[in-house]
């Protein structure tokens, strides 16, 4: 069994564990594997001289972000400033998140509900506890077959799946949950209304972080996507020449001014110009994230699809028509 004497062989297998689950670690920067194993070591509960098979997940522990912080400083060897909790939620936390790896323990409630929690999922968390044993890599490729199958359970039981119309596309089949479901409104729906005849070229899955993924077209725009940190939905319109960046906002991740920055990076160097768009299924989902989004993007609500709301400086206040 792989020993976790010290905080080094500590994170060097939280980093294999993560590596193996499909996190692209190989292409963070150093501090950022070192944040994300740390974080992850954090909801996994795993400091010194305790063995993998002791890993928790959700249905037996969850943590804030502000409990992250203690414990990595604590046990862990880091010395993060208290008031850096948003970027363990936005950067630590983020890709495991939408991987499926780490999930919250209260989705629904307030990105600010103090009682809001982290953990890994049960899944996740039953293969960590095979690391360093002869069942990991029997586990590790159950739970890839799992994640990466879109009819059958084990045992033999039909999974569910919704479905996605994608124009000039085939069908998708994405895992059920409220945040496939506003996927799926987004490109069925506002897509058709918004964007001009733009083409699919992304779109993000719990269970399959790169569900479509158009690759060659994203590297002809000189879009990176290398980072791990995409947008939910990626769609482009050759007649417009603009990229359409979108997330489907359930319970975290608007395009806020720190979020559209990092997206900004990835197409410094883009051929198209990129239009922002932050997607909510109600207003009152919008409500709880308005004093987040970022000026010079856009905002659609799936109960009124007919309307966007431009968070535009640039644009003369004038009449309507009608």
């Amino acid at each position: 069994m792989h020993e976790t004497d010290t905080i080094e062989s500590l994170i060097s297998g939280a980093l294999d564990i993560l590596g193996s689950f499909g996190v692209p670690v190989g292409d963070m920067t150093d501090r950022m594997r070192t944040r994300t194993a740390t974080s992850f070591l954090a909801l996994a509960d795993m400091r010194r001289g305790k063995p993998w098979s002791d890993v928790s997940d959700v249905t037996t522990s969850a943590l804030g972000t502000r409990d992250i912080i203690r414990y990595v400083n604590k046990h862990l060897g880091e010395s993060r400033s208290a008031g850096s909790y948003d970027d363990v939620r936005r950067k630590d936390l983020r890709p495991l998140v939408r991987m499926g790896i780490v999930v919250e323990s209260m989705p629904d409630s307030s990105p600010n509900n103090p009682s809001r929690g982290y953990g890994l999922s049960a899944d996740h968390g039953r293969v960590a506890r095979s690391y360093g044993t002869k069942r990991w890599g029997r586990d590790l490729a159950e739970l890839s077959s799992r994640r990466g199958t879109q009819g059958d359970a084990p045992g033999g039981r039909a999974v569910k799946k919704l479905p996605v119309d994608v124009p000039g596309r085939a069908q998708l089949l994405m895992s059920l949950g409220r945040h496939s479901e506003l996927h799926k409104l987004v490109i069925e729906e506002m897509l058709p209304r918004f964007c001009h005849g733009s083409e699919v070229l992304y779109v993000g899955d719990a269970r399959q972080r790169r569900l479509l993924m158009d690759d060659g077209k994203l590297a002809a725009l000189n879009f990176r996507i290398g980072s791990g940190l995409l947008p939910d939905v990626i769609a482009y319109s050759k007649d417009r020449n603009v990229l359409y960046l979108i997330e489907a906002v359930h319970s975290s991740n608007p395009f806020s001014p720190a979020r559209r920055r990092e997206m900004g990076s990835l197409g410094r160097e883009c051929r198209a110009g990129i239009s922002y768009i932050s997607a909510f299924r109600s207003r009152q989902a919008f409500k709880r994230f308005a004093a987040e989004i970022a000026w010079e993007t856009d905002v659609w609500i799936a109960d009124e699809p007919d309307h966007v709301i431009r968070f535009n400086g640039g644009s003369a206040i004038g009449p309507h028509g009608g």
